[in-house]
């Protein structure tokens, strides 16, 4: 087994065993791959999120509204008296 020689120390005997059947092979891989995707999905924004974007301390008031109007860009129900709040 040239593989096992190639993993140092103790980390091989417990992957070893993880995978001893196919079927907890298979649901060893499931997890991961479902841990993997849920943590990885983008949500969709709510308006809600624009009130928690305080301008930096060092932050120029120019940086500061191009991140809010990016930001502002990726919430689609935002109405014009959500953004007004938000942003004063």
């Amino acid at each position: 087994m040239a593989f096992s020689s190639a993993i140092p120390g103790t980390a091989f005997p417990q992957h070893a065993t993880a995978f001893a059947s196919p079927l907890t092979a298979a649901h060893v891989f499931s997890s991961l791959f479902l841990h993997q995707f849920a943590s990885s999905k983008k949500y969709q924004k709510i308006p809600l999120s624009l009130f928690s974007m305080p301008q930096g301390v060092k932050e120029p008031l120019r940086g500061y509204v191009l991140r809010f109007n990016v930001a502002a860009l990726e919430v689609p129900s935002a109405s014009a008296d959500v953004l007004s709040n938000a942003f004063a």
